[in-house]
């Protein structure tokens, strides 16, 4: 993927652990590859699987305080255009909202303690 051009770029703004909003550039890369099962005996049953690699990588360097995002996605999904990719990293991005809302049903609502009684 280094080799790769860069398809375009993405803004993107998120609230850190403070509560300040920040905005930054995402470069992004995409590419279409094919993987091969890893011995003889799985490429018979299995053969070659293709996957789309999108790469998502903050642009301007290192930033105070926070690592720079830097996602390595892939999927079976299409991806033939950077819309198809910011597509997919947007997806990407709302699985930590879809974590915290889990850790609330687990921690704060007790849910599983519920579940268990029935």
């Amino acid at each position: 993927m280094k080799q790769q051009p860069a398809a375009g770029t993405y803004k993107i703004s998120f609230t850190n652990e403070t509560g300040k909003v920040i905005e930054t550039d995402l470069e992004i890369k995409f590419k279409t590859v094919e993987l091969q099962p890893s011995d003889g005996r799985k490429a018979k049953t299995y053969g070659p699987l293709k996957v789309n690699i999108v790469f998502a990588k903050e642009i301007g360097g290192r930033k105070k305080g926070r690592p720079l995002i830097d996602w390595k996605l892939v999927t079976d999904l299409p991806v033939t255009t950077v819309g198809d990719a910011i597509e997919k990293l947007r997806w990407y991005a709302l699985r930590w909202r879809i974590e915290v809302f889990f850790k609330i049903l687990k921690s704060g609502c007790k849910a599983e303690e519920c579940t268990s009684s029935l």
